[in-house]
């Protein structure tokens, strides 16, 4: 058997530790919660709208706009990349690539201009220049 200070030291962590794992415990649970009652609140919502989502899927389907839908998203990039000019592609890619660069080193620049101006003036005065 243990007892007196031996016993605290050994308890001391779960001291300190116990209520704040209990206390995440708790917050994950209202997490939990939280996120069942939003996902429930949605299903309600899809469930009132679904004769109005229902409707728009037939007149989507029964217009044919289905067919032009798939083409315009599906097939019609499929087709652009066949048909690309790739070098005038490649000659606008790499002109914004310079652009970026450009602005970058600029933005470096002016970042550390003031740092390059004193450390010029420390050196003037140090008679190093």
């Amino acid at each position: 058997m243990v007892y007196g200070a031996e016993v605290t030291k050994e308890l001391m962590p779960l001291w300190i530790f116990g209520p704040l794992v209990v206390a995440l415990y708790i917050k994950i649970v209202q997490g939990l919660c939280s996120l069942y009652v939003f996902f429930f609140m949605q299903a309600v919502k899809l469930i009132k709208n679904l004769p109005r989502f229902s409707l728009l899927v037939y007149k989507f389907i029964a217009e044919g706009k289905l067919r032009a839908y798939l083409w315009d998203h599906f097939v019609k990039p499929i087709v652009d990349v066949k048909n690309m000019d790739y070098r005038a592609f490649s000659r606008r890619k790499y002109e914004q690539l310079v652009t970026r660069a450009v602005e970058k080193y600029l933005d470096f620049v002016e970042s550390i201009w003031p740092y390059y101006c004193r450390t010029l003036r420390f050196l003037k005065k140090a008679n190093l220049i």
